[in-house]
């Protein structure tokens, strides 16, 4: 688990977790130069590897929030599902089951100034995805909001 500050734990309101990913979009992405070399080195457990630091990274920063509805966004800039939902879906079952408090997945429809991204993502179990957008040369981001609730 990385808590470079354990006194800190519980005394944050909110929290941004941009997590590592493993750049599976430049593989995609027919402006990239090194595609093919890009495309010839990927490997699947290396996204394996990423998401497992992402789960540690998350459940670290979970740890910091104050636990009267502090709320965390996990970000990632990552197509698969191992990477996103998936790290989410971890954390949460590894938070529960160590019984260090509740946890509430936030729903798209209460991300505020942020619902914009239900008109240009598609939702996923626990966020959104929003897809690569070869145009305007942005994309992915997944999204996801956790939020601590007391007891």
């Amino acid at each position: 688990m990385y808590l470079r500050n354990p006194q800190n734990c519980g005394t944050y309101d909110r929290v941004l977790l941009d997590a590592p990913c493993s750049s599976d979009r430049h593989v995609l992405s027919p402006k990239n130069a090194n595609r093919k070399s890009d495309l010839m080195n990927w490997k699947y457990k290396n996204v394996l590897k990423t998401a497992k630091l992402q789960k540690d990274l998350l459940v670290g920063a979970l740890h910091m929030l104050r636990v009267d509805y502090g709320r965390l966004v996990y970000a990632t800039c990552a197509l698969s599902w191992e990477e996103n939902d998936a790290v989410v879906e971890s954390a949460v079952t590894t938070w529960e089951s160590t019984r260090n408090g509740n946890l509430r997945v936030v729903s798209p429809d209460e991300y505020g100034d942020y619902s914009m991204l239900n008109s240009i993502g598609e939702r996923t179990e626990y966020g959104i995805l929003v897809l690569p957008d070869s145009l305007h040369q942005w994309g992915p981001l997944y999204v996801a909001v956790l939020e601590r609730i007391p007891l």
